[in-house]
């Protein structure tokens, strides 16, 4: 095992600059191998734009320290790798990263300032435990075609969107914001914003506190609404089949295109009010 620092611009032609796999492209030299901690720095924020096919190689960790501002792979290429741990606090405003089947947590701190529409880091990968996002912008599968799976997804702060390729069991929010295209087994909502769209439907909602905006064309099977808002969108026909609802819970919909099969209803008192808003 050896630490590897990328350099990016070595002692080689300005052609080989940004290229993983080139030797001086690497403090010491020599291309990252099996088990390497590789680091990026703010001292050496070249892009990584060349030798992006390194899924052949399992990393020790792959850490992208704060003020590395470099991107790394692009729209079309992402840079491939596994990697025992990953943590990303970059600062650029495009990363393409696909960790391949590497069964890890990774941790996103921060990340630059994304284009409308856009995600500043964009990862993927077969085998994710728990993507934890705690701060930035921050893209999972959301590429068209693209998949990825994680069985947790949390947002203490920051921002991420889940595509529909995604597979994700359980999404966990406490602040910032999901907006989701894919299918999620157990939402809880502490804080924050949730968005669902497309075809995304929920077996579980459990809204503690913040917004749920249902947008979707589907279903929540079951809607626990202990507190925070459940805003059903206007437009296509949704289904709620199980609304529990508690006092300090709220819930606004338009009756012309919600079905609730199963209306629970607390036993202390709850108050429902209209508005044209």
């Amino acid at each position: 095992m050896a630490n590897k620092t990328w350099l990016g611009n070595g002692t080689a032609s300005s052609a080989n600059y940004g290229d993983w796999s080139q030797a001086d492209n690497w403090s010491p030299s020599g291309v990252p191998v099996a088990s390497d901690d590789v680091r990026f720095t703010a001292e050496h924020t070249t892009a990584v734009t060349g030798g992006l096919n390194q899924s052949a190689v399992t990393l020790g960790d792959l850490i992208i320290e704060t003020g590395y501002k470099g991107k790394i792979g692009t729209n079309t290429a992402s840079l491939q790798v596994g990697c025992a741990s990953f943590e990303y606090s970059g600062s650029a405003t495009a990363a393409f990263i696909d960790l391949g089947s590497s069964a890890i947590g990774p941790v996103i701190h921060n990340t630059g300032a994304a284009g409308v529409g856009q995600v500043a880091l964009e990862i993927k990968g077969s085998a994710f435990t728990t993507v934890t996002v705690m701060g930035g912008n921050v893209g999972l599968a959301t590429k068209h075609g693209d998949t990825a799976s994680a069985t947790n997804v949390r947002v203490i702060n920051g921002s991420i969107a889940i595509g529909s390729g995604a597979t994700v069991t359980n999404l966990h929010v406490f602040q910032g914001t999901a907006v989701t295209a894919s299918d999620i087994t157990d939402c809880n909502l502490h804080g924050g914003t949730v968005t669902f769209k497309e075809q995304a439907n929920a077996t579980t909602v459990d809204l503690e506190g913040g917004i749920c905006n249902y947008d979707a064309e589907g279903t929540i099977t079951t809607a626990n609404c202990n507190g925070g808002k459940l805003n059903v969108g206007a437009g296509q026909a949704k289904t709620i089949t199980t609304l529990n609802i508690e006092p300090g819970g709220s819930i606004r919909y338009y009756p012309s295109n919600l079905t609730i099969t199963n209306n629970s209803v607390a036993t202390n008192p709850i108050d429902i009010t209209t508005n044209n808003a």
